[in-house]
Parts: C-alpha cells; sequence; structure tokens
C-alpha cells in the first residue's frame, strides 16, 4: 500500500481540524461509559494537535444504529462530560455541520487561545452520512482546514465522514492526514501482512465464525502457523471428524474448514488445534472439567483450552516473529473459562521482539482481563475493517488517503 501522510507531515499551526474518530463507545443504562478505550485512541493524536499549535478540532463520529433521524438514546451530548474527563479537556458541542457551527469554530480560531475542542452530534443523525451523500460530505468538508482520520473501525465504510468529505477536501487541496493511532496500525499491518518476518503465525479464536474464514484463505500463503481457538477450533475439530458434544459451530461451514486445512497441508502451513479443553454443560457454568479433546462428551461445551494446548500455543508464539491476533481462545467473560486466555495473551506480551498485531473489541477485551493491554506492539479496536484488511479487501477510508498522501 501506498504510504500516508501523517500529522508530522504538515504544518498545522492555527488550523481548524476536523477529527474522525469512533466513539462509538458501550455504555449501561444510565449512560455511563463501560469501556472507554475507543475514546482514549484519539488522545495521542489531541496531544499531537495541542503540541503543534492547532486552533480548533472538531472531533466527529457515529454513535449506535439512528437510522438517519434524531434518536435521544443515540445522543452524544449525554456523553460529553464523561468524553470530558477522558481527554482532560473542555468539550464544546456542534448541534450540525451548518453555519451556526462554523461561526462558533471561526470565533474561536480568531481567538488565538489554546486548543478549542468541539464535539459534533452524533454523525448518523444525518441520513446523508451512511449514504455518503454529496450535500453533507460537502456540509462536513466546511468545518475544517484539515482532516485528520484516526478510526480504523471505520474505514472499511464508504461515508460521508470516511470517504466523501475527504475527497472534497482533498480536491480543494486541503491537508489530509492520518492520526497518530491510524498511521501506526496501518504500518504495522502493512509489514505483517506484506513483508512479514519470519516466521509468521496467525491466531484467531472467537466466534464469529463465518467472518473469518475468507481471512484464512488469504493469509494462508504468507503464514508458517496458523493457530485456532475459541469456536472457530471447534468447526475445524468436526472438519477433521472429532465430536464437540453440543459446542459452539457453524457446520454450514464444514466445506470451507476442510478446504482450509487441506490447503494448510499444501503450503506446509502449520495448523494447531486443541489438545485438550475445559468443558461444562453451560455457558454460565461456574466451573469446568478439563478433558482431552477426544473425551468430549455428548453434553459437553467445549469453553476453553486445556493446559497442554495453551503450552503448545506459546512454544509456537515463542518462535514465531510476527503473530496477528484476532479473537479470544475461550469464553473469556466467564471467569471459569478464562485462564486458557490469560496464559496465552500474557505470553504474547512478553515477547517484545517480536512484532504481535491484536485487533478487534473482543481481543482487546481479552487482553485486557488478562493485564497487558497496551503491551503490544499494535492493538486496534476495529474489528470488521481488520478482518477485512486481512482478507485482502480495500479499505475505502484507508484508499482515499492515500490518494491525497503527497509522499
Amino acid at each position: 500500500m501506498r504510504a500516508l501522510d501523517s500529522l508530522e507531515d504538515s504544518d498545522l499551526a492555527g488550523a481548524a481540524v476536523f477529527l474522525r474518530a469512533d466513539l462509538n463507545v458501550p455504555v449501561d443504562g444510565a449512560h455511563r461509559i463501560t469501556d472507554a478505550i475507543r475514546a482514549e485512541a484519539i488522545l495521542p493524536t489531541l496531544r499531537a494537535l495541542q503540541s503543534r499549535s492547532v486552533a480548533t478540532v472538531v472531533i466527529a463520529s457515529h454513535f449506535g444504529r439512528p437510522g438517519g433521524k434524531v434518536v435521544a438514546d443515540f445522543a452524544l451530548e449525554r456523553l460529553r462530560a464523561q468524553f470530558e474527563s477522558i481527554w482532560g479537556m473542555p468539550v464544546t458541542m456542534l448541534a450540525n455541520p451548518d453555519a451556526v457551527s462554523m461561526q462558533a469554530i471561526a470565533a474561536a480560531k480568531e481567538s488565538n487561545h489554546s486548543l478549542t475542542v468541539f464535539l459534533l452530534e452524533n454523525l448518523r443523525f444525518h441520513p446523508g452520512e451512511t449514504t455518503n451523500a454529496n450535500d453533507f460530505s460537502h456540509a462536513l468538508a466546511a468545518l475544517a482546514d484539515v482532516y485528520i482520520a484516526d478510526a480504523l473501525s471505520v474505514c472499511h465504510r464508504a461515508h460521508a465522514s470516511t470517504v466523501g468529505m475527504v475527497e472534497v477536501m482533498r480536491d480543494a487541496g486541503k491537508t489530509v492526514v492520518a492520526g497518530k493511532a491510524l498511521f501506526a496500525e496501518m504500518a504495522a499491518l502493512s509489514t505483517a501482512t506484506s513483508a512479514p518476518v519470519r516466521p509468521a503465525t496467525l491466531m484467531v479464536g472467537g466466534s464469529k465464525l463465518s467472518t473469518k474464514l475468507a481471512v484464512l484463505g488469504n493469509l494462508l500463503p504468507s503464514i508458517d502457523n496458523l493457530i485456532i481457538g475459541g469456536g472457530m477450533a471447534n468447526l475445524f475439530l468436526q472438519a477433521q471428524g472429532i465430536a464437540i458434544g453440543k459446542s459452539l459451530s457453524e457446520q454450514t461451514m464444514l466445506p470451507e474448514a476442510t478446504a482450509i486445512l487441506a490447503r494448510a497441508a499444501q503450503l506446509s502451513t502449520q495448523v494447531i488445534l486443541p489438545i485438550d479443553a475445559v468443558v461444562a454443560d453451560a455457558f454460565a457454568s461456574t466451573h469446568g472439567n478439563q478433558v482431552a479433546i477426544a473425551d468430549v462428551g455428548e453434553a459437553d461445551m467445549i469453553l476453553d483450552i486445556g493446559t497442554a494446548t495453551a503450552s503448545r500455543i506459546t512454544e509456537v508464539l515463542t518462535q514465531s516473529r510476527t503473530v496477528l491476533v484476532n479473537g479470544p481462545l475461550g469464553a473469556f467473560e466467564n471467569p471459569a473459562f478464562a485462564e486458557g486466555t490469560r496464559t496465552v495473551f500474557r505470553h504474547l506480551a512478553a515477547a517484545p521482539g517480536t512484532l504481535t498485531i491484536a485487533g478487534g473489541g473482543d481481543t482487546l477485551a481479552a487482553l485486557r482481563d488478562a493485564g497487558v493491554a497496551g503491551k503490544l506492539h499494535c492493538e486496534t479496536t476495529a474489528g470488521g475493517a481488520f478482518l477485512e484488511f486481512l482478507e485482502g479487501k480495500t479499505l475505502p477510508g484507508i484508499a482515499v488517503l492515500e490518494s491525497a498522501a503527497k509522499n
């Protein structure tokens, strides 16, 4: 891929910036943010804007799926005070990308004070966001001199705030760059997929089986090891004729799993599947029993990898120099079935010489559960975009940044 322009590539002093973030944060019934990692992801970029004497920044994001209309439960204004606490700076709301907002931005820009932070109300309150409407793209573009993309998690969507307005600003000669997090994520991903230091390993888990099989097929030629855990492993165990009891699986995908195993054998790619597991009769069980894979009973659910499997996986990871990770290796949300994932993820964090990239919300949640969040080379909240990139697809939000790059 073509290199993206970064914050360091441009003179931003006195500029009005539009920062596309991902503030689609989980909240509880009282609208309290339960996981702030997405809001925290833009902190390096915000600090860089402060140090480079930027005048104003409009932070913009979607929140939930309001369907192109104003829905009170999806208002970012309700989270403004919490974002102020997370970012450590005052935040002023902008209701719409209109003349009133433009006047507020212009006034702040002329005040010569320190960085003024605005938060634009939920982009998806406007139907033009998801349809990439030309008029909405122009309205957004009019708010700023500089566009900064800092959310890989939305780059697989051709929306107004990720593509349309970027094209408008690019064509007008305005500055278009990647933020701190996105620039680092794309640099790491490009290295890991186009020129990985070998041995290279892909480790996949989680329960969204059908969304990940294409990734395996695309990456098989460029990896040496394929580690499969979680619900993914159940499908591949079935493909080998191994009984999995009442464990989660998508049997309609068996032909694809069988083909991947055959292709891996042809390429001499080592496939590591569980050789033992922790089983119980339900996800809500408070304890499980460790058994050999061959001893999984008809009433058993496989909910975690066993100690022998964890040891085998860590042995492979120790020998690896590039590791891509998507998904936990068991039902880590229940402490009774978290130990396998914790063991393996803690080992990942203890290998500083390895380029290790983890992607997806569940993956990052598992890293936090293991106490090693922030200790890998690259950790991205992107789930769908991460997988689509690994699958070899073009991400519209990245392609338009590449088209605007001057390097």
